[in-house]
């Protein structure tokens, strides 16, 4: 009854406002080939300071300061395969690293290549 009126909070709220540290998701990581994408950095941040976050991707390292929010990334066209960067950021003295594993699909469908032999229709 006490969950219900408001009066308690569940454990998972207070394990959270205790840690008070940021929680960062990456969305958008599954992309397509040969396209330029962007990825969206989403920083949920209870105690509200200034977060300095470096990025370190195998086409790009960089830094860039939030507080909460979201934060997007350009990502240049790539070839298919598996591609992981990493984001630092420091709490509490602490360096915290969270690992992003960017997945480029193979294209469906049939491939063109230069080389298929043209068919000529008779008349």
């Amino acid at each position: 009854m006490a969950v219900l009126s408001g009066n308690e909070q569940s454990s998972e709220d207070e394990e959270g406002e205790i840690s008070g540290e940021p929680i960062i998701t990456v969305s958008n990581t599954l992309l397509e080939p040969t396209t330029p994408h962007q990825i969206e950095i989403d920083v949920a941040n209870p105690k509200g300071n200034e977060l300095e976050i470096n990025y370190e991707f195998p086409w790009e390292t960089g830094t860039f300061r939030i507080v909460e929010g979201k934060y997007t990334l350009s990502i240049p066209p790539l070839t298919p395969g598996k591609y992981v960067g990493k984001l630092r950021y420091v709490v509490n003295d602490v360096q915290k690293t969270v690992e992003v594993v960017i997945e480029v699909q193979e294209q469906t469908g049939p491939k063109k290549t230069e080389n298929t032999p043209r068919h000529r229709l008779r008349p």
